[in-house]
């Protein structure tokens, strides 16, 4: 097929994005990044983003949707795309990078490519892709189908600023060809870095650790929290994540439970903050 190169001012291209054909990826086999703001790309599918696929994002400490990250810490990207329209599309393809917010060719933290993905570096810029057209996540095709993708991705270290997710998600109609019949759109979010001096005084904003030395089961209080639910994580001070789950803020937890005596690094996530102490297991 002769493809036809064009600048788009938001998508760099979208050759290939969730052909069955396609087993190899778009990165792969055209070259493209697709959530590039300058590079060129193809009008084999619709040259033009359609409304009728719509895109949400989000970051998730856990299972815990946060607007900003603890530098080093694990997080998933969740992308969801849904059918608005009428056109039958029962198979999608996606692109995502993560960049810092002021270069959008800086590569910041590290995604990792979940089952059906891998990651390919196109000018410079790592991104995360199917390997193969995937199957809707709900429903068939029609109206209301969703297609969404989780990516883990560990966060840079301290210093790097804010960052930008940028994403593209193509829904198919799977008639074996790249036309306007599939609809693509893209998306974006900006998360901020949590504040070092913010986590420096935690314990002047009420943020607390009780018992801290423990026997491995302590309380959090985390300030104005809106809900009951935090992400936790314990890593060594060498920063090798131990253990991390979601807890019940306010009620004792065993989390650092099995661990031996010694200093960790505690790490609590909520939808509007982060905060970093020293635990102390004895």
């Amino acid at each position: 097929m002769k493809k036809k190169f064009i600048i788009l001012s938001l998508l760099g291209g979208l050759c290939y994005v969730g052909l069955s054909g396609n087993s190899a990826g778009v990165g792969t086999v055209g070259g493209v990044n697709s959530t590039s703001s300058s590079s060129a790309g193809c009008s084999c599918h619709n040259p033009s983003a359609a409304t009728a696929t719509t895109i949400t994002m989000q970051l998730l400490s856990g299972s815990t949707p946060v607007t900003a990250y603890t530098p080093g810490g694990s997080y998933t990207i969740k992308v969801t795309g849904t059918n608005t329209g009428t056109t039958s599309l029962p198979r999608f393809g996606y692109q995502l990078t993560a960049t810092k917010t002021t270069s959008a060719t800086t590569n910041a933290g590290t995604l990792t490519a979940p089952v059906g993905s891998h990651t390919v570096t196109v000018g410079g810029v790592r991104i995360a892709e199917q390997s193969a057209a995937l199957a809707a996540t709900t429903g068939t095709g029609g109206s209301g189908t969703t297609y969404v993708v989780s990516i883990p991705w560990t966060a840079p270290v301290a210093g790097t600023g804010g960052i930008t997710f940028r994403t593209v998600v193509n829904a198919i109609n799977q008639n074996g060809n790249a036309d306007a019949g599939d609809k693509w759109n893209s998306g974006s979010l900006a998360i901020t870095e949590a504040s070092t001096a913010a986590i420096a005084s935690a314990a002047t904003q009420a943020f607390s650790v009780y018992p801290n030395p423990c026997s491995g089961t302590f309380a959090i209080t985390v300030p104005g929290l809106a809900t009951e639910t935090a992400h936790v994580a314990i890593t060594s001070v060498s920063g090798q994540l131990l253990k991390e789950m979601n807890v019940d803020i306010h009620t004792a937890q065993n989390v650092a439970t099995g661990l031996p005596p010694g200093i960790y690094l505690l790490q609590v996530a909520t939808p509007t903050a982060a905060y970093r102490t020293q635990l102390i297991v004895q």
